[in-house]
Order: structure tokens, then sequence, then C-alpha cells
């Protein structure tokens, strides 16, 4: 996006000196070529101005401010240029005034602009930075809008043509609109990344990391590279997993590992039962060693947080994910109502993995296996970001923020979500625990395994 409007404001540069060369001849010209100039022209300048602020993700401030110094700098050029050509009608009879006045106005609006434009480029949260840039931008059309109708009217009477620049009043009017609309806005972005900018999965996971962190990607990137440590099931107990207290010992287990050497992710909620969990856990494993004929490599995290450095190690974390193997999903009752948990969703969709990437297990109490799975299918089917559990209601709206920025809105979100594990569900159908179902129950699509009745675990740091 970023180097179409590049191409598109050099573009307009040029048809705007052209434009000025002819007017200065016959400003009342209204030739078929007229026409055809100025709808080009409006489609440079306005195309490139919907381009440039369509290119950021608002995952890097850095990138966002170049956006908005370019838009300043192509505005800047674009004024002098105005200046420096714009026709000399002394010589002519068509008595028309007010063209005196309309670079003057021009320039005005041009500098409110630019001002604006450095006001947004101080801010300091990236969504802060957008926000004001959008503002920005229907500032300007606020203003020349009126003025360029005004000027469209008086051009019309006084050479009694239909005068071209209508077209630069529908094209205003119309990108005003596009502007309002933040909906529309996230669409054509959402739409503009799926078609062309599939981010690698480490950039994405970067960009998401340094979102949920207030830090540079460069600089997420670095940390979690220091910081991504990986553990052998082998090294762990039921005991080391039953709760998520707090235990350093468990740090030191873990190893520290190179990003994408490690064999799985395991995503799961502390509220979903402790010896299901465990189960499916070891269940997941043998089928592993039969598979790879050794131990697999895990992050998990209790055991790959470092407890005395939470906050540095949850911001990482879609990079952690990004450096394993596959996503080894452990879904419970609960799973999809838990923030973190979404949140390892949203950063798997957003690096465009492919389904083979990804593993899912239902755990289920043992003896209520039908139910648990009718509670877990129906949280797919209806699943809704919105309706997510977090400690702090300003970590939830802040991360549901940043999923709409990727993906334009929830509702696309939702959807991603849903066709991931319908995926997934249709490689997935052998139910491990079918003999526990009566005949009458409906098979499940995902993989089962159950254990005794647990009580509820209290809500974890981590994946809470």
């Amino acid at each position: 996006m970023m180097v179409l409007g590049v191409v598109l404001g050099v573009a307009y540069e040029y048809l705007m000196y052209l434009r000025l060369s002819a007017l200065s001849k016959d400003i009342c010209s209204t030739s078929v070529m007229d026409h055809f100039g100025m709808v080009l022209l409006e489609i440079c300048f306005y195309g490139r101005m919907i381009s440039f602020s369509l290119a950021p993700l608002a995952d890097d401030l850095r990138f966002l401010r170049v956006v908005l110094f370019s838009d300043a700098v192509v505005m800047i050029i674009g004024l002098a240029i105005g200046l420096l050509c714009s026709p000399d009608l002394k010589d002519h009879d068509h008595g028309l005034s007010l063209t005196e006045f309309m670079p003057v106005v021009y320039g005005v609006i041009v500098l409110i602009f630019v001002f604006r434009v450095l006001a947004a480029m101080c801010g300091t949260e990236p969504h802060v930075v957008q926000d004001r840039m959008w503002s920005a931008i229907a500032t300007y059309l606020y203003l020349q809008l009126p003025s360029k109708l005004v000027w469209t009217i008086y051009l019309s009477v006084n050479c009694r043509i239909v005068s071209s620049d209508w077209w630069g009043v529908l094209f205003e009017g119309a990108t005003l609109l596009f502007v309002l609309k933040a909906s529309w806005r996230q669409r054509t972005q959402a739409m503009l990344c799926k078609l062309v900018e599939r981010h690698r999965s480490e950039r994405a996971a970067a960009g998401i990391a340094a979102l949920v962190g207030d830090c540079d990607v460069v600089q997420a990137h670095r940390e979690a590279a220091k910081r991504f440590r990986s553990i052998r099931l082998s090294e762990l107990t039921f005991e080391d997993l039953a709760t998520n207290d707090p235990n350093p010992a468990l740090f030191n287990l873990a190893a520290p590992a190179n990003l994408h050497e490690c064999d799985a992710f395991i995503s799961h909620s502390w509220h979903d039962n402790a010896k299901a969990k465990w189960k499916a856990l070891q269940e997941w494993r043998a089928d592993f060693i039969e598979q790879h004929g050794r131990e697999p490599t895990l992050w998990f995290d209790k055991c790959c947080i470092d407890q005395n450095n939470i906050d540095q190690d949850l911001r990482c974390l879609p990079i952690f994910l990004s450096g394993c193997r596959s996503l080894v999903v452990f879904a419970g009752p609960t799973y999809l109502s838990r923030l973190w948990c979404i949140m390892e969703l949203f950063t798997f969709a957003h690096m465009h993995r492919g389904s083979d990437a990804i593993e899912i297990t239902c755990v289920c109490i043992e003896g209520q296996t039908e139910a648990d799975l009718g509670v877990i299918k129906n949280s797919f089917s209806a699943f809704d970001a919105a309706h997510c559990k977090c400690h702090l209601p300003e970590d939830k709206a802040r991360l549901l923020r940043i999923i709409c920025t990727a993906f334009g809105n929830l509702e696309e979100f939702n959807a991603a979500v849903r066709r991931i594990f319908d995926d997934v569900g249709k490689r997935q159908i052998v139910l491990q625990h079918d003999d526990e179902l009566p005949s009458s129950a409906e098979p499940s699509s995902f993989t089962s395994s159950s254990e005794d009745s647990n009580e509820d675990l209290e809500a974890g740091t981590q994946n809470s």
C-alpha cells in the first residue's frame, strides 16, 4: 500500500503541473481531455491519501509516523506547485477575480492539515496516532469540500460551462464519507491485507507483541529471542501442572531455546479440569513419540514464563507462539472464554498459518463427556471474542482493539476462528472416548479426553 501511495503521489504531482499549465492558457476549457485529466488527477490525489493511511496496521509507531510525514511532504509539494504555477488571468477577459484568492485559501487549508499531521506524529500510542491521522484527513476534507464547491459553481457560472472541477467535488465528497465511516475503513483495510499483505509469521507476531507490550517491533522480537525457552514433557508431573501457583523451580527446568526449534506451543485455560487436561496431554505425548520417535519439546506457560518478569514474557507471547512448529489447543468448556487463549488464537490466525499447524484436543471430565463436548462445540460455533473474560477491563478493551486493527472488526476475527476449528475438525474426526457417549450422541469432530471431576482452578496470570 505504501508503494502504491508513492506511485500515485508522484503521478499526482505531475498531473497537477500539467493541469495548471493548461489552465494558464484557458481556464474555461471544458474538453473531454480536461474532464479525463481531472478524473485521473483526483484518483491519484485521493488514492494516494487513502493508500498512505491504510498502509499501517498500527503495529509500528515509527511506520505510522513515516506515513504521516510522507503525507505532509506530498501536500506541501503540491501547494508549492500550485502557488508557482497558478494561472495568471490578467490577460484573460473572463472577469474571474476569485482566482486571486483560491491559492491563498488552499494554502491555509494545507497548512492546517500539516499542523494536524505534525500533532498526530507526537502521539505515543499507535492507536491514538492512527485516530489523529484520520481526524486530520477529515479536517482537510471538511475545509476543502466547501471551498472547492464554491469555486466550481463560480467557474461554471462565469464560463457558462460544466466545469471539470465538478469531478473534484464528487471525489472529495466520496472520500469524506469513506473517512467518516470507521467500519468501511476497517473492512477495506482487512480486505487489502488479505489481497496484498500476507505477513510473514514472525513479522505478524512481532507486530502483535509490540502492541501488547507498547514497544517497538524490532525491540519486541529481540527481547523474545532472548527469553524464549522450552521444556520436555517427560520432565513434568501432574503435581507440577495441577494448579497455576507460581513455582520458580519449574522455570529452572526449562532451557533456553532458539525460535522455531520448539515442537509445540501449549494453549489451554487454567479454569478447565486439571486431571482431564493432564490425561489429554499424556495422550498427545504418546502420539507424538509414536510418530517422531522422541520426546516433544513444549512451550508451557507455567514452566517457560519467568515469574519474576511476568510482564516482559507476556508481551513476547505472540513471538513465542510463532517460534513453535505447531499450536496445540487443549480446549475445555472454559477455553474460548479466556482472554489470553483468544489472543493466542488471534496470533495464529493473523500469521496466516494453515490448519495443519494446529491441533485440538477436547478436555472433558470423565462421566460428563457428552455434556462437556456439547458446551465446547457450542462455544466454537457461537464464538464471539467480545464475550471473553479478563481480570482488568482496560486490558480487554486494549486487546480487542488490537484484534479489530488487524481483522477490520471482531466479526471477521470470529469468522476466522470458526473456520480454523471447522478445518481442524474435518481432520480430527476420531473421538478417543466415543465409548463413553450414548449411541444417540452426535459424533464429535474433535479429539476428546476425559478424567475425574476436579474443582475449577483459580485464574492465572498467563492464560486467565
